[in-house]
């Protein structure tokens, strides 16, 4: 997406690093590889900005966990209208629509994630359901 160096002018590490996603991943990067995460895992609340703002989204379906994201999203949008477009703001500060459904429990108890390695895949056959 063209839009994530001029987003990445907009923001801080410090502002990234709060992000409980990134906290974790870095975490899971250090325990997994012994070292730390990649700058493109780093900066994935900053492409997933770009992916919400590139269409003018104004909802965000998601749960909880994706507060924090929407909140940079919402940082990214304001600080580029004030920067570049104050007359008449170009990205709008989208609000998250909260799924009614509660998480999805993986394998393991904990919240469904491909990544995590816990989750039941469509073509799962009977004996790994």
């Amino acid at each position: 997406n063209q839009l994530l160096l001029p987003f990445l002018s907009l923001v801080t590490t410090a502002e990234i690093e709060r992000n409980p996603t990134v906290k974790a991943e870095a975490v899971a990067a250090a325990a997994r590889q012994g070292r730390p995460m990649s700058g493109l895992l780093f900066t994935y609340p900053v492409h997933q900005a770009a992916d919400i703002l590139f269409c003018h989204g104004n909802l965000v379906p998601g749960g909880q966990d994706q507060l924090p994201h929407v909140e940079l999203t919402r940082t990214i949008a304001r600080r580029f209208n004030q920067r570049y477009a104050a007359a008449q703001p170009y990205f709008p500060e989208p609000d998250v629509l909260l799924a009614p459904a509660p998480t999805v429990l993986g394998t393991d108890g904990r919240k469904m994630s491909k990544s995590a390695g816990n989750a039941l895949e469509l073509r799962d056959d009977e004996d790994a359901t």
